[in-house]
């Protein structure tokens, strides 16, 4: 969905409950799963660190036996493997899918959630693949080396012919199983990592989602579920006024160009939020000094010779516009 039509309607809030525990400290038991593919970036094989091996034609039927349905797996760069994964789809469903996150195929159900998980769905089935690399940031074969003492087989991968292939199929299927055993192991020790901290993940979609349940165990943190029941008309006037953040530094002119990534600045800021659960809302129609927080929507006049301050969301892109024009701003905004 496209930053343009996301709106509150589009919204769907499922309410939590503060520190919710998950008392009975069971951690997610991946799968490790890798593919390869022919130098031509079509896949031949898709292994599983138990040691079996299919064809890219029974997935993803193959991964509804009893033995694997309901499981979870973890991928190398799941931006890669899931290529591998979504290979039998048409071009009107893969479009479908980038479009909307989900696409039903030949009685599968496909989500995604990008670079981050696939998930497949039969019925009452399902199974969700999720990307390891993002935890670690480096080569699998460096990992290995360095969390595992481990190391992957060796291949040369530009021999990947049909051809080649086929004559040397237990070869390069040793290899692929190797992978997914290293990425099984390494996710492993993440999940024993984590339970260090009292964490037991569920899921594996991301670093945040991981210190969301860190937080969220440890310490009791702000919902907006009493503005969704009786004040909706804040949140709305919130996203609305949300354009989504970025820094930049740059040098103009010749010579070297300089972009620097603030990355303290979201943690910054928010360490100066308010805690809003009890704050009380009021609406107004002229403007209040002492709020606290304020969202306003005004009619903006911009004259054409001038350089707009308000920026709307097109699409991705940020745009400035002059002339006559609704918005909502923050009091923050007002302000400077």
């Amino acid at each position: 969905m496209s930053k343009e039509g996301c709106t509150i309607d589009n919204v769907k809030y499922h309410g939590s409950d503060y520190n919710r525990i998950n008392k009975k400290k069971e951690s997610i038991q991946p799968l490790g799963i890798d593919t390869e593919a022919y130098i031509t970036g079509k896949c031949f094989m898709i292994a599983i660190s138990d040691g079996a091996v299919f064809q890219p034609d029974e997935f993803p039927a193959c991964m509804f036996s009893r033995k694997y349905r309901g499981k979870s797996f973890v991928s190398w760069n799941l931006k890669y493997d899931a290529g591998a994964f979504l290979q039998g789809l048409c071009a009107q469903h893969l479009k479908t899918l980038r479009a909307e996150s989900k696409v039903e195929s030949s009685g599968f159900i496909y989500h995604v959630i990008a670079n981050k998980c696939l998930t497949i769905r039969r019925g009452k089935n399902s199974i969700h693949i999720y990307d390891l690399y993002s935890f670690y940031n480096m080569s699998l074969k460096r990992a290995a080396e360095v969390y595992l003492n481990d190391k992957k087989k060796e291949v040369d991968t530009i021999h990947f012919w049909p051809f080649y292939v086929f004559h040397y199929w237990d070869k390069i299927s040793g290899y692929c199983i190797q992978d997914a055993i290293l990425t099984d192991n390494l996710a492993r020790i993440l999940i024993k990592r984590f339970e260090k901290y009292g964490v037991y993940p569920k899921k594996l979609y991301s670093v945040a989602y991981i210190s969301y349940q860190y937080f969220r165990q440890k310490c009791a943190y702000v919902i907006v579920k009493r503005y969704w029941d009786n004040d909706r008309e804040v949140l709305r006037y919130a996203m609305e006024s949300y354009n989504g953040g970025k820094f930049e530094v740059t040098e103009k002119g010749t010579g070297y160009f300089y972009e620097y990534d603030i990355v303290s600045a979201y943690p910054f800021e928010i360490s100066n939020l308010l805690n809003i659960t009890w704050a009380r809302v009021v609406r107004s129609k002229e403007y209040r000094k002492s709020a606290v927080y304020g969202f306003i929507r005004c009619k903006i006049d911009v004259p054409f010779e001038c350089h707009s301050p308000v920026v709307m969301k097109r699409g991705m892109l940020n745009c400035y516009p002059v002339g006559q024009f609704e918005r909502t701003i923050t009091k923050l905004s007002m302000n400077t």
